[in-house]
């Protein structure tokens, strides 16, 4: 279980680092900073910190300000938070 956590982490590290920014508005790196405290609720579906991906997922409510935001949030979960190892879409859904 622990390399699956560090294999984890590296993963989203480099989703960071390797995300496209977005010139104005949201980016995929602040929706992926947002969302990492979620990590082990999507893979194992236990909560490791529910407060602060709860935090996490009202930031990025919050920034996600225009309808260009929204899609670009959209895009980033499909694309980037989708492609991490073990991610159960299924889970996702039961975030707030």
């Amino acid at each position: 279980m622990k390399v699956g956590v560090k294999v984890t982490c590296l993963v989203v590290m480099s989703m960071l680092v390797a995300s496209p920014m977005a010139v104005e508005g949201l980016s995929c790196h602040q929706v992926a900073t947002y969302l990492v405290p979620c990590i082990s609720y999507l893979i194992w579906g236990c909560w490791s910190s529910a407060s602060v991906c709860c935090n996490g997922v009202g930031s990025l409510k919050t920034s996600a300000e225009t309808p260009d935001d929204h899609r670009t949030a959209c895009r980033c979960l499909i694309n980037d938070v989708a492609s991490i190892p073990g991610v159960d879409m299924d889970v996702a859904d039961d975030l707030p």
